[in-house]
C-alpha cells in the first residue's frame, strides 16, 4: 500500500515543478526521463560488497533524479535518491543496498559505467564536486493512517546506526540503517557557497531548489576551486561539457524545446570546447529535472 502511495508521490514530485516555477513566477522548469546508470567504484567494504571468493567491485545505482538549477550567474547540480520508510518519521532509513549511501556521502571516483546508451560524464562527476550536496536522499515516510511527507538530507550527514548486514544468499548486498545527528543546521556554508543540509517538506525543498541552494555550483567561475581531471581540466568544466552534450542530444529530438534552449544559451554551456554532436547520451538517473531561475532571481 505505502509503496503504491511513495511512487505516486514521487512522480508528483518530479512533474510539479513546471507548474510551481509557472504559478509562483519562479521561472521555466521542467523533467526530461533518462534511463538509469549503475557504476563501479573502488571504496573498501564494510559498506560495499564483499562476495566470497570474488573481486566484484562495489556497484550500484547513481541516482533517481538530476537536478539542473541555473540562472545567469549561477548553475548547480546534485543528484538525488529516493527511499521510502513506513513509519510517522524520516529516520532512521534502512537502506537495502548501503553502497548507494557510499557513492552520495563518499563521493567516489567512478571507475566503470554501466549505462545504456553510454554516458558522457566525467569519472570524477561526484568526487570533483566541491559541496556536499551534490549527492543526497529523498525520503518519503508515513502510514495507511497518515499522510506521506518527504525530508531531504545531504547524504554525508548521515551516519550507520546499524549493519552492515549481509542477506542469506544475497552476499553481493550490504544493508544497514542509517540516521544523523541532531541538532543539524539547516544549511552551510563551503568554498564561499551556500548549501541546504536538510528540508522538511516538498515546499521547503521546492524553495531551495529555485533558490540555488542546493547541488554543488560548476558554473565557471569554480573552476579555479575545482580539482583537476585526468585530462587535466577542471572537473567542474568537464561537468559542463558533458551536460552540453546532453542537451545537444535532447535538442536534436526536440529542437524547439524552450528550456533546453535556455540551457544551451545559457552562460554557462558557451565558450566550451567544440566536440562532436552524439545522440541518445544518457546521464545515468531516471529522470533529468531542469530549472531556470532567472527571473526568480533576476539574473
Amino acid at each position: 500500500m505505502f509503496r503504491r502511495d511513495e511512487i505516486r508521490q514521487f512522480n508528483t514530485l518530479i512533474s510539479c515543478f513546471n507548474l510551481i516555477g509557472r504559478i509562483f513566477n519562479l521561472g521555466n522548469a521542467r523533467s526530461y526521463h533518462g534511463r538509469v546508470c549503475q557504476v563501479e567504484f573502488s571504496v573498501r567494504p564494510p559498506w560495499t560488497r564483499t562476495p566470497p571468493g570474488t573481486l566484484t567491485p562495489p556497484r550500484c545505482e547513481l541516482a533517481d533524479v538530476l537536478f539542473v538549477t541555473f540562472n545567469g550567474a549561477e548553475m548547480r547540480i546534485a543528484f538525488l535518491q529516493a527511499k521510502s520508510k513506513n513509519s510517522a518519521i524520516s529516520l532512521p532509513v534502512k537502506l537495502d543496498n548501503a553502497e548507494q549511501f557510499v557513492v552520495l556521502a563518499q563521493k567516489p571516483l567512478v571507475t566503470v559505467w554501466h549505462c545504456s546508451p553510454s554516458s558522457r560524464w566525467n569519472d570524477d562527476v561526484l568526487s570533483g564536486a566541491i559541496l556536499a550536496s551534490v549527492g543526497s536522499f529523498g525520503i518519503f515516510f508515513g502510514s495507511p493512517l497518515t499522510p506521506v511527507r518527504f525530508n531531504y538530507l545531504i547524504a554525508n550527514l548521515l551516519h550507520p546506526v546499524s549493519g552492515p548486514n549481509i542477506a542469506a544468499g544475497r552476499p553481493h548486498l550490504v544493508s544497514g540503517s542509517f540516521d544523523c545527528a541532531r541538532p543539524m543546521p539547516l544549511g552551510q556554508y563551503s568554498y564561499g557557497f551556500y548549501e541546504r543540509t536538510e528540508c522538511v517538506g516538498l515546499r521547503d525543498f521546492g524553495a531551495a531548489l529555485f533558490s540555488l541552494e542546493i547541488g554543488t555550483p560548476i558554473h565557471a567561475q569554480v573552476d579555479q576551486l575545482s580539482p583537476k581531471s585526468t585530462n587535466k581540466l577542471p572537473a567542474s568544466l568537464n561537468t559542463r561539457m558533458a551536460l552540453r552534450k546532453w542537451t545537444l542530444s535532447q535538442l536534436a529530438d526536440e529542437p524547439e524545446d524552450r528550456l533546453l534552449i535556455e540551457l544551451l544559451n545559457s552562460p554557462h554551456l558557451q565558450d566550451l570546447p567544440n566536440e562532436p554532436v552524439e545522440r541518445d547520451i544518457s546521464l545515468g538517473v531516471k529522470h533529468v529535472v531542469i530549472l531556470n531561475t532567472s527571473e526568480m532571481n533576476g539574473a
